[in-house]
């Protein structure tokens, strides 16, 4: 399993949602960290943690619905570390 950081995002706290390009499933989204707050705010490990996902093929964006309350508390500006399966296999000689 290799991890993928995702550098690019838009976050907006008082909808719980993430959006990001391409396209991404709950089974290959990892963790997602409010590191403004320091607060884990997704881990796939946590079954109190729910979210769920849809993808808008003609934009490619995927955006991720928080079960994690980020109105309350938390800001739109606030940097979050979202990594994820990258299920691309790179061979390097």
């Amino acid at each position: 399993m290799a991890k993928k950081l995702i550098r690019t995002f838009t976050f907006n706290a008082s909808a719980k949602t993430v959006a990001i390009s391409g396209y991404v499933t709950l089974s290959n989204l990892l963790l997602i960290t409010n590191t403004t707050r320091n607060t884990i705010i997704y881990n796939f490990a946590d079954p109190t943690q729910t979210s769920t996902i849809s993808y808008n093929p003609t934009t490619n964006i995927s955006t991720i619905t928080l079960g994690y309350n980020t109105a309350a508390g938390m800001a739109n500006s606030d940097k979050l570390m979202i990594y994820i399966d990258n299920q691309t296999n790179t061979t390097r000689p």
